[in-house]
């Protein structure tokens, strides 16, 4: 027996660890950067001007119940723009392991990471999404239990570029550890090369009322965790986008749109899983909110997203017991703010 519970927990142990290969794999949900995948040429200018003028022109509080409103999730980012961020984001995992009748169950883990500092658009795709940017570090932070560690110094400037699979950060100094590059990432993550966009996933072309709600896209959903290795039947996915209100911000009215998609069950790819188990079962909930003006033409003032992953672990047939099966969650939540600065090309790292 206590050989068992030996085992027991370092089966454990491989699934918190598969939690975090999973964090890397998983598509991004919406918030986690700026996405857009409506081209407004293919509206017409006419009908585009038509909708700006009507959007500037409408009510700014939301009390006129009959007044409807242009549902644009992404704004266009420009090379040369720079914004003041700051985002937070916290990361927990947990798992439960059952062995003949025997259940351990881990401490959760938690980590939370704060950042403060200028963001620098280098460059961008063809929907107008960063794919590269330059961040200058007036603060960036983690908190693990009673530990404060610092990801990266004031005054450091991380460079962020995008690729298929997950963000890849260059700090000018020093190096970083993968659990400090994981943390670094939670905060300042770019768009995957995926070629979908936020509005393919979540948004509507129809105009909506405060309250109004639509689907989400299940084909795009599908193709967006095909994208990193996942497969996922479209009757397996299910979601529900909502116009919440009008709320200022400095002043400027703007929309909040709430979403919710659920994946009750999709594959993921045996190289991203730790060596001796497999997932048996794996399901999703993505949450998000995005907080932008009612003018297409300015860029959102919040994003924020939580992901939270469920997984059923099972060891490999000899490494410890048939019968060995560990549960797994893992909730990761993202804030993040934008204050555009300038729209000029002075670099971020310049003084």
């Amino acid at each position: 027996m206590g050989a068992d519970r030996v085992g027991l927990y370092a089966a454990l142990t491989r699934a918190a660890a598969a939690c975090l290969f999973l964090a890397a794999a998983m598509p991004a949900p919406a918030g986690a950067a700026p996405r857009s995948g409506r081209n407004p040429a293919n509206d017409g200018l006419a009908g585009i001007a038509r909708e700006t003028i009507e959007d500037a022109q409408a009510p700014a509080d939301g009390a006129n119940p009959s007044q409807t409103y242009r549902i644009q999730l992404t704004r266009l980012m420009r090379p040369g723009q720079r914004y003041a961020y700051s985002a937070d984001a916290t990361v927990v995992d947990s798992a439960t392991g059952k062995l003949s009748g025997s259940t351990k169950t881990l401490k959760p883990r938690t980590v939370s990471v704060h950042f403060e500092g200028e963001m620098e658009v280098l460059a961008v795709n063809v929907y107008g999404e960063p794919t590269k940017a330059r961040f200058l570090v007036h603060e960036c932070s983690a908190r693990a239990l009673k530990d404060r560690i610092t990801v990266f110094k004031r005054g450091t400037v991380v460079t962020a570029e995008s690729t298929r699979y997950k963000t890849k950060l260059s700090p000018d100094r020093g190096g970083l550890s993968i659990e400090e590059d994981m943390m670094a990432r939670s905060v300042l993550s770019l768009p995957k090369e995926d070629g979908i966009s936020d509005d393919d996933l979540f948004g509507t072309r129809a105009r909506q009322k405060v309250g109004g709600a639509w689907a989400v896209n299940p084909d795009k959903l599908v193709k967006s965790f095909a994208s990193q290795g996942s497969k996922v039947h479209r009757n397996n996915v299910s979601g529900t986008v909502r116009l919440k209100g009008v709320e200022y911000v400095d002043g400027i009215p703007c929309l909040r749109i709430n979403g919710r998609a659920q994946i009750a069950e999709f594959t993921v790819p045996q190289e991203d899983v730790p060596d001796g188990t497999r997932v048996k079962q794996a399901r999703s909930e993505i949450k998000f909110t995005r907080l932008s003006p009612i003018d297409p033409s300015k860029y959102s003032v919040l994003d924020s997203y939580s992901t939270t992953t469920y997984l059923t672990l099972v060891t490999d047939e000899g490494v410890i017991s048939p019968d060995m099966t560990v549960e797994a969650r893992w909730l990761r939540t993202v804030g993040a703010t934008y204050r555009l600065l300038d729209d000029g090309v002075q670099s971020v790292a310049s003084p």
